[in-house]
């Protein structure tokens, strides 16, 4: 292991920390992209922030329910349990959560709410496996 090796170890050690203080964990894209390149994860993670957490009309939870359209409509099954949970955890409850779900289906089709409502599914078992 090179010096190299180990500042970049150490720098993806301290972006995935920072992730898991500021949201509570990160997905597994997140640590494998940091094994390449911390420094874009942390660019990511800055943004995510100052975007999820800074200033503006829209609530935190009105936020993750277009987070939650979004991946649904993009297939990203990762982002959406996590914005599912995190919406959740904001106070919207599961119709507000499906309700975001349809809406990216109408421009994504069956397709995105057939796997839309799974990963809603996911999250309910999980909150119930927790309780």
């Amino acid at each position: 292991m090179t010096a190299s090796d180990t500042a970049l170890g150490t720098r993806r050690q301290s972006v995935l920390d920072r992730l898991t203080a500021d949201r509570g964990s990160f997905a597994p894209a997140h640590a494998m992209i940091a094994d390449w390149d911390p420094r874009a994860v942390e660019l990511f993670h800055d943004n995510y922030m100052h975007v999820m957490t800074g200033d503006g009309p829209l609530t935190p939870k009105f936020r993750e329910l277009l987070l939650i359209a979004v991946d649904a409509a993009t297939y990203y099954h990762d982002g959406t349990r996590v914005h599912i949970h995190d919406a959740l955890a904001k106070g919207a409850t599961e119709d507000e959560v499906f309700q975001a779900i349809k809406v990216a289906a109408l421009a994504g089709g069956m397709h995105v709410l057939l796997a839309g409502a799974e990963q809603l599914r996911v999250v309910l078992e999980q909150r119930g496996a927790d309780s």
